[in-house]
């Protein structure tokens, strides 16, 4: 038998907007439309495969990320890590949640999710493969931006949270350490 013949390209689409000028759209903390024929493209750099993140697709471009909400269970098998994926923004809602983007088909308070059967009128799968490379940031750098990969390097969680489960029944945040003691 013959090897198979996969068709791992690219659309015919060409962005429009990088993710960081989508994300300048946003001037306040309320949600905003988008009228125009607005086409960003991105790598998924999260999603569902794990268990980590719910019903909730990471694309990253650059040093900037977006988060999309889709109301769809186990879209890793379409949309999965190292995926190129093109958005067609026109009737999306993008919200500026305190720093971190959300992409979605409401303006409510988180932005809603798009329903599973109009998925495919937004996202269009692109290339795979294209695997980011995490950006190493130290704990005195306040300027982490959200939605991206990144990486610390000799860092632990704080001697006080030992023993204490990492998926609290609460929200929680577990401080962590670097190895010059500085607090994260």
């Amino acid at each position: 038998y013959d090897d198979l013949v996969t068709a791992n390209v690219d659309p015919a689409l060409t962005p429009t907007h990088t993710i960081k000028e989508l994300q300048a759209l946003v001037t306040g903390s309320a949600a905003i439309e988008i009228t125009t024929d607005v086409i960003i493209a991105g790598v998924v750099t999260g999603d569902d495969l794990s268990g980590n993140i719910y019903k909730k697709l990471i694309l990253q471009q650059d040093s900037s990320g977006v988060a999309i909400q889709l109301d769809v269970s186990n879209f890793n098998t379409e949309y999965p890590t190292g995926r190129r994926v093109f958005v067609l923004c026109k009737g999306l809602f993008l919200a500026n949640n305190g720093g971190n983007f959300e992409m979605g088909t409401s303006g409510s308070n988180p932005v809603g999710r798009i329903p599973a059967g109009l998925v495919t009128k937004y996202l269009i799968k692109g290339m795979w493969g294209q695997y980011i490379t995490p950006k190493v940031y130290t704990f005195d750098n306040l300027n982490i931006p959200t939605n991206t990969l990144v990486k610390f390097n000799d860092i632990q969680f704080d001697a006080g949270f030992n023993g204490v489960a990492y998926a609290a029944s609460s929200p929680a945040n577990l401080d962590m350490v670097d190895c010059n003691s500085n607090l994260l």
